[in-house]
């Protein structure tokens, strides 16, 4: 691996909201990007390198092939979703279908688990990765006071475990960070339904949310942690 290809930061999911947000502040760092549809991302950041690459339909190979060839420092992941393409905001159980829930665990944590195994095959103990993935507060078993929304709460859940898992395997492998980041509401096509009912003053466009997203990125001390938006860990 020649020098020119270390030190790269990787959007995994680069195609969203909250992703594309999070590239236009690394998009003057060495940058890989992911997404479904590439091509509005390589006309927009023409220095990066992009991949086609569905986490749900394609061999995970095309992502670790990708990947072998660029020494990542930095990568986070923003592949997930609430609703559309099968998935179901659940108000009760009886809502609740094994369909839409396997779909949701696919796509909010196995997904993440495609990536970290990619980037596990180039784990370094003296280059240090500082990993992370978009989750949410409402994965929070402490924190669920509401109920609900079955599918989505259970895929943040298994998130959250997922990273905690890794966190402490990564661990025995370097200085590495794996974290959960709960962004807090951000303007975008997943809030959208909901938008009447948030708090105009805590609702944030993706510029701010990738700002703070990069923040903690930068300052959390402890690995296998889900963290708020402002760097503070919140319960699992």
């Amino acid at each position: 691996m020649s020098s020119n290809h270390i030190g790269y930061r990787l959007v995994y999911g680069a195609g969203s909201t909250i992703g594309s947000a999070i590239a236009k502040r690394w998009q003057h760092e060495p940058l890989l990007l992911t997404a479904r549809d590439p091509q509005p991302l390589a006309e927009q950041f023409p220095n990066a390198e992009v991949l086609a690459f569905n986490p749900l339909a394609d061999d995970p190979s095309v992502l670790t092939n990708f990947l072998n060839q660029y020494q990542v420092s930095q990568a986070i992941s923003c592949v997930g979703g609430l609703h559309g393409d099968g998935l179901v905001v659940e108000k009760s159980l009886q809502q609740l279908s094994t369909h839409a829930a396997l779909h949701s665990m696919q796509l909010n944590a196995l997904s993440f688990a495609t990536l970290a195994q990619a980037l596990a095959k180039q784990l370094k103990r003296q280059q240090p990765l500082t990993l992370a993935v978009l989750s949410a507060k409402i994965g929070s078993i402490t924190d669920n006071q509401l109920g609900g929304w079955y599918s989505y709460r259970m895929s943040k859940a298994a998130l959250n475990m997922l990273v905690k898992d890794i966190a402490i395997e990564w661990r025995r492998k370097g200085e590495h960070k794996v974290l959960a980041i709960h962004p807090g509401t951000t303007k975008s096509p997943l809030t959208e339904p909901f938008a009447g009912n948030i708090d105009p003053n805590k609702y944030w466009t993706a510029e701010v949310s990738a700002e703070r997203i990069e923040t903690v990125m930068n300052t959390a001390t402890e690995s296998g942690l889900l963290y708020n938006w402002d760097g503070t860990p919140l319960p699992f």
